[in-house]
């Protein structure tokens, strides 16, 4: 920041990430940044005051005083919770709060590969069945089950071992860096040989 040098008590918004035993000092080449009225060039004060005593100090390592406003920063992305941060509840932005699902389509699967697109990056849960029969009924019975990092656009699993022929359900759930879940997509398949 550069000071006005008006003699006066100067206000600069800024956005200083802090914690507890930091310390703020004044670094410059040119102590006459600071106002001066009690004859010492090491004296600070405050003209009007900044409380109800006027500080005064006589040697260099003086105090310089400053009044700022602390806040709490939930989400730790450098912006406090009460006036600079319209989302403290998801890091990575100060704006509004992400609320919007991540969107999947054209889910596909072959013998040895599952694609599909994503609208944004996120953490897809994936999970393969395969009808077969149980006791005397038919049933999906999961033969895979994975979560991978996705990013936006075009994705794919490769499975290790080929899918052998019968019908298979698809189940996949993305979920955002925020904690915004999709619905579940689901999707049969059928491979004859």
């Amino acid at each position: 920041m550069t000071l006005a040098a008006t003699g006066e008590i100067e206000e600069h918004p800024t956005r200083v990430s802090v914690s507890r035993g930091q310390h703020l000092a004044l670094d410059t080449v040119n102590a006459a940044v600071t106002y001066n009225a009690g004859g010492d060039k090491f004296t600070y004060v405050f003209t009007p005051s900044l409380g109800s005593e006027q500080r005064t100090s006589t040697l260099p390592t003086g105090e310089l005083l400053v009044q700022a406003s602390v806040e709490a920063d939930r989400d730790r992305d450098g912006f406090g919770d009460e006036t600079q941060d319209k989302c403290p509840s998801q890091a990575g932005t100060a704006g509004e709060c992400d609320r919007t699902a991540p969107k999947m389509a054209a889910l596909k699967l072959s013998k040895g590969k599952l694609s599909f697109r994503l609208s944004e990056a996120g953490r897809v849960q994936v999970t393969v069945q395969k009808r077969r029969k149980v006791g005397k009924r038919m049933r999906y019975v999961q033969v895979k089950r994975t979560t991978l990092s996705s990013k936006k656009g075009a994705n794919s699993l490769s499975f290790r071992k080929k899918l052998g022929k019968g019908r298979y359900r698809v189940t996949a759930v993305a979920t955002d860096g925020n904690a915004n879940k999709s619905g579940a997509y689901a999707k049969r398949f059928r491979f004859k040989r």
